[in-house]
């Protein structure tokens, strides 16, 4: 399952991660906030892995992770999953 996750990122254009990452939470509906919010855990988890991680990347993942999950929390959604910033 790891591989295909870490597949599934390498797959993804450049164009379209930084649409994720750029998105401004409050304009999004609450299927497409909980896409986005999923595959940053995944942009997280494949940054996290290449070594030496990307510190500047994966600390803006997290930046836009955590916006997400306040927009989250404002819309009464919870979230158990926060990511660390290296």
């Amino acid at each position: 399952m790891e591989r295909f996750i870490y597949n599934y990122i390498e797959e993804l254009s450049v164009d379209t991660r930084f649409k994720i990452l750029q998105q401004n939470p409050i304009s999004l509906s609450d299927k497409l906030l909980l896409d986005y919010h999923r595959k940053t855990h995944m942009f997280y988890n494949g940054a996290i892995k290449r070594n030496p991680p990307n510190k500047i990347y994966v600390n803006k993942v997290v930046d836009v992770h955590d916006k997400f999950v306040k927009t989250m929390t404002k819309r009464g959604m919870s979230h158990n999953s926060p990511l660390q910033k290296i």
